[in-house]
């Protein structure tokens, strides 16, 4: 491109040339000395400029370098210290979608972890009534914890010394948040119910069938879809699915050192095992002859 001080074809003198810096910004980023000169034009829609590539974005200078210096460096989208630029034709982010660390790395989705505890011979407290309509003291009971339930507004932060768990609801959001305080001084883990900044882990929808837990889980943003699958996946594994696992249990442990490599183990169980089989059977009161098919599989593997 022609500099503005060359002449130009039908021109008699040069245009005069425009000090770009002393133009006042049309948006200032939050860091120093950052900006988009007043004169830059927004970028149009998909539908009118179709091939121009969304990667395509708008200059954007330090202050106090010249307009068209050259960059010091790659612009990185989605790098650390905030200077990456996100695509202007598809808006902001969803922050309940993305959340940021201080130590770098992004979370999809709020309790994206799932974890089976061990509760056993540990302490767990249930504050409130809503806690205590949902079944919040059973489940942790099934789960071998020993409970002790509160009501809403007559707890006190040193009823929370010694636990492991606490699962609580409440009307009032000073209360919920005085909840969540305590616990974490205590380091005990709180769940406040529908409440996900007073929280730190999710209780998923449960399907129980003995040893056999099925957890469903959306991140706390539809226990109602939670639910919905849960009430499918009851009816799906019924009661028989308990006494499957334990037979399973049962004959892994007893064929256990004939496969010392893990590897051929579970390959083994592959081809021994057929769930649909397992389920049948044990619902036909057929328990022992399962024992006698997965026995004869595994051992003839191992020879």
């Amino acid at each position: 491109m022609a500099e503005p001080s060359q002449r130009r074809e039908g021109r008699g003198r040069p245009r005069a040339r425009r000090d770009r810096e002393a133009e006042p910004a049309r948006r200032l980023e939050p860091r120093t000395r950052l900006g988009v000169r007043a004169r830059a034009r927004g970028p149009l829609s998909r539908a009118v400029r179709p091939r121009v590539h969304v990667d395509r974005l708008r200059t954007v200078h330090a202050g106090g370098s010249a307009g068209r210096a050259r960059a010091r460096g790659a612009l990185v989208v989605g790098a650390r210290g905030g200077q990456g630029v996100r695509d202007p034709l598809l808006g902001g982010a969803a922050r309940h979608q993305e959340r940021r660390r201080a130590g770098g790395g992004v979370v999809a989705v709020p309790f994206a972890y799932p974890v089976l505890l061990e509760l056993a011979g540990r302490r767990a407290v249930v504050i409130g009534r809503r806690a205590l309509a949902e079944g919040k003291d059973e489940a942790l009971r099934q789960g071998g914890a020993e409970v002790r339930v509160l009501a809403e507004g007559a707890w006190r932060p040193g009823d929370l010394d010694g636990a492991f768990l606490c699962v609580a609801s409440a009307e009032d959001p000073t209360e919920r948040d005085a909840i969540a305080t305590a616990a974490r001084e205590r380091g005990v883990l709180v769940n406040v119910m529908d409440d996900v900044p007073n929280c730190d882990f999710a209780a998923p929808a449960l399907v129980r069938r003995g040893d056999l837990v099925i957890a469903v889980g959306t991140g706390g943003r539809s226990p109602a879809t939670a639910r919905a699958i849960r009430e499918e996946l009851e009816a799906r594994f019924g009661p028989e699915w308990g006494e499957v696992v334990a037979v399973v249990g049962e004959i892994r442990s007893e064929t256990w050192a004939a496969f010392p490599d893990p590897v051929a183990r579970a390959t083994a169980w592959r081809r021994a095992l057929d769930p649909e089989e397992a389920a049948a059977l044990v619902r036909a009161g057929r328990g022992d002859e399962l024992r006698r098919r997965l026995r004869g599989r595994l051992l003839e593997s191992a020879e």
